[in-house]
């Protein structure tokens, strides 16, 4: 019984089915990779508009006339926050050219 139910069941419900997936794609539409890469562009603009400019270190060192401890870890940090936005432009550099399919993916991207 449970055969001859199945055997009903199957054949009408694949005949539903493709009349259900186009409803179900026009309610939630699927972004093609068009709109993808733009919104993706778009978001790499914000963060590239927000990442602050280098710090001289050099000029600011010349304008402390005291090195206290803190002082020497306040320059440490802003070498660090130098080399970290120098990468945050490097890797979005990247994924600009690989978002044009100027690069070829390769391990060390990955």
């Amino acid at each position: 019984m449970l055969c001859y139910n199945l055997c009903i069941f199957l054949p009408s419900s694949l005949e539903v089915l493709p009349g259900w997936i186009m409803y179900v794609s026009h309610l939630f539409p699927i972004p093609t990779l068009c709109e993808i890469m733009s919104q993706v562009k778009q978001v790499m603009d914000e963060i590239n508009d927000k990442i602050p400019e280098s710090f001289n270190i050099a000029e600011i060192m010349a304008k402390v006339e005291e090195r206290t401890p803190y002082i020497i870890v306040a320059f440490q940090e802003c070498e660090r926050m130098n080399f970290l936005m120098a990468e945050l432009k490097r890797s979005l550099k990247e994924l600009e050219l690989g978002l044009r399919v100027n690069i070829t993916l390769t391990f060390v991207l990955l």
